[in-house]
């Protein structure tokens, strides 16, 4: 497996969330990041603001992992 850490732009490695690390480790397998943690009321995305690192993506992230031509072949198509 790839480490997609290697491609990632230097803007986005400085203050990489936990999120995000737990998204470049998934992709590649398919496997759906699950950030939920069993209580519906912390997991209610209405109480986002009170999310910490280990929940929260980026859309700069999110954009450069959906739209980078380098790191598109290893992407699990079920991204």
């Amino acid at each position: 497996m790839v480490d997609l850490k290697e491609f990632l732009p230097e803007k986005l490695k400085v203050g990489l969330t936990p999120a995000e690390e737990k998204v470049l480790q998934t992709v590649q397998e398919g496997i759906v990041a699950d950030f939920r943690v069993g209580n519906p009321e912390i997991d209610n995305p209405e109480k986002a603001e009170n999310w910490g690192p280990e929940r929260t993506i980026s859309s700069e992230f999110l954009y450069w992992i959906y739209t980078d031509r380098e790191i598109s072949p290893y992407i699990h198509a079920r991204f």
